[in-house]
């Protein structure tokens, strides 16, 4: 307990149990759980970093593959990889415009349209 109240700077000495023992628990959830930032480095995922990347479960991501929604690699024909580039693509697919971004297409639109010049 001595070396762990070290590591993180704060003193659990006066509070009572249930208190410790749930500040300690919260605290070991922080540490074990990767996050996104072990993957800045990687361009290849497995199924459990892939889930973890992107935030969804190991069941959707199989539904995914399963019906060639996701792009994937399965070189041995047992495990699945991901590329992070295809997942990033994946998941910021079907783009959806601002209400200002419509605003200037649609000016764009007339503006070119009284010129002719518009899908020339």
């Amino acid at each position: 307990m001595l070396q762990f109240t070290r590591a993180i700077g704060v003193s659990l000495v006066g509070l009572n149990n249930a208190i410790t023992i749930k500040f300690l628990n919260m605290f070991t959830n922080i540490t074990t759980n990767p996050t996104d930032t072990q993957y800045y480095g990687k361009e290849i995922l497995s199924v459990k970093e892939a889930c973890l990347y992107m935030d969804i479960s190991q069941s959707y991501i199989y539904k995914l593959t399963h019906g060639r929604i996701l792009p994937f690699s399965c070189p041995n024909g047992k495990k699945i990889y991901f590329r992070k580039e295809d997942l990033d693509n994946w998941m910021m697919r079907n783009h959806q415009f601002s209400k200002s971004e419509i605003r200037e297409q649609a000016a764009s639109y007339i503006a070119n349209k009284k010129t002719g010049s518009y899908g020339k």
